[in-house]
């Protein structure tokens, strides 16, 4: 993922990646995965035994009234190496690179032996870029590998698509929560919830980076003012 996100909210700067191959490539990664460092950028991730997230260095927990603009070409897939309770390893890149950058899981590099009865060795994990409204330098990465939140995940990138192929305003802003559920005779089994609160448009969103949009009004959904045509030069007759 591009160290700096806010590059993709002007339309000019976006890959040239047509909706329909976006579509594709996100939906694979999100049907695949669910069978079966700058300064500026901070980790977010969520323990599928806990029920906690972990933000940063410092291990905070995230702020549930924090909105958390997504970057829809920001969703990346991979793997991650857990050994001895520690991320020993990853893998990761962009779902539009997977045909390019993807790597099979046979082809991982063997960090072994690892301990079953703690559930070491290589998970798939899914994840997506986003940024905190209240402080535009503050871009994180969230990622999970447990079952219930690559779901999560999952589900969030088949809304985009929905959005996306419908020609509606697809750049989520979300909150994160948890929640429990019951699953093969175990009950209370953590699940991050990523609640949408608004879906923008990419010409709202730029413009609410630029300062011409409020937060209010952007998760309103109030249109940005078009851009005023400049007038041309005429040259004075001499």
């Amino acid at each position: 993922m591009a160290n700096d996100l806010t590059k993709y909210l002007n339309s000019d700067n976006l890959p040239s990646i047509d909706v329909s191959s976006l579509s594709d490539a996100m939906l694979q990664a999100a049907d695949d995965a669910t069978s079966g460092d700058s300064n500026s950028k901070e980790w977010l991730t969520f323990s599928g035994g806990t029920g906690k997230y972990s933000l940063g260095r410092n291990k905070e927990e995230v702020d549930p009234d924090q909105f958390y603009l997504v970057e829809p070409q920001s969703f990346f897939r991979g793997f991650i190496c857990w050994k001895n309770g520690k991320r020993h390893d990853a893998v990761q890149w962009d779902v539009v690179d997977d045909i390019e950058k993807g790597v099979h899981q046979d082809d991982l590099q063997d960090h072994g032996p690892y301990n079953e009865k703690t559930n070491e060795g290589w998970k798939k994990l899914l994840g997506f870029g986003l940024i905190a409204l209240d402080n535009l330098g503050s871009q994180v990465e969230f990622s999970c590998n447990s079952r219930s939140g690559k779901n999560s995940v999952a589900d969030l990138m088949r809304e985009i698509v929905a959005r996306s192929t419908a020609a509606e305003p697809d750049m989520p802003v979300i909150t994160f929560g948890s929640t429990t559920f019951s699953a093969q005779g175990v009950d209370n089994i953590p699940k991050p919830t990523l609640a949408v609160q608004s879906w923008v448009s990419r010409a709202a969103a730029a413009a609410y980076f630029d300062g011409d949009l409020s937060e209010d009004d952007l998760l309103d959904g109030v249109k940005p003012k078009r851009e005023k045509k400049k007038k041309k030069a005429t040259r004075k007759k001499k």
